[in-house]
């Protein structure tokens, strides 16, 4: 019934000039309307709705994401934009801040100004549908090096700097914050 309809992502924001500056200038969409009542992103075909709420529940896990052909590319481009990257305790961020997936996928988060949890992953897994099982296919990273030089955080969640140490490198500095869990 719905299978050939566009799908419309929600998300919420107590300050809507504000979530649009956010929005339109850290991952770089672009605001097709504005009301009083929400705030209407184009997202390469699908829309975002930003929806003007009085108070914003902190559900504590991903609300939106974004999917990325190089999450290093990606995660250098948002903390060049100001992101700030959330580190979680047993996630085993490598030194970009992204985690890797048992089956290779990377994933990384963020929050907006209103605190609702945002992802970026890349994915390592060409799906071959449902009932069928994935095919896995290599990663376009090296797994092998990523995973010898890892970064372990400690302590719940944190916040986190990745900041540009020469030659493109990356270096993932985790603050303590409180404790919470992401889900996918």
């Amino acid at each position: 019934m719905l299978e050939s309809s566009d799908i419309i992502a929600f998300s919420w924001s107590t300050d809507l000039a504000r979530a649009r500056e956010f929005y339109e200038h850290t991952p770089g969409l672009r605001c097709i309307e504005q009301s009083d009542f929400a705030c209407i992103f184009d997202v390469n075909g699908p829309m975002l709705r930003l929806t003007a709420v009085p108070e914003v529940a902190k559900p504590g896990y991903t609300v939106l994401g974004w999917r990325a052909e190089s999450i290093e590319e990606t995660i250098q481009a948002l903390a060049g934009n100001g992101v700030v990257f959330t580190g979680y305790d047993g996630m085993d961020q490598d030194v970009s801040g992204a985690w890797i997936a048992s089956g290779g996928d990377k994933v990384t988060w963020f929050t907006d100004p209103d605190g609702n949890n945002l992802s970026v992953t890349q994915i390592a897994t060409v799906l071959s549908g449902c009932g069928s099982g994935p095919e896995r296919v290599a990663p376009p990273y090296g797994a092998a090096a990523v995973r010898g030089n890892r970064h372990h955080t400690t302590g719940g969640t944190s916040s986190a700097r990745v900041s540009h140490s020469g030659a493109g490198r990356l270096s993932f500095t985790p603050t303590p914050s409180a404790p919470r869990r992401p889900q996918r």
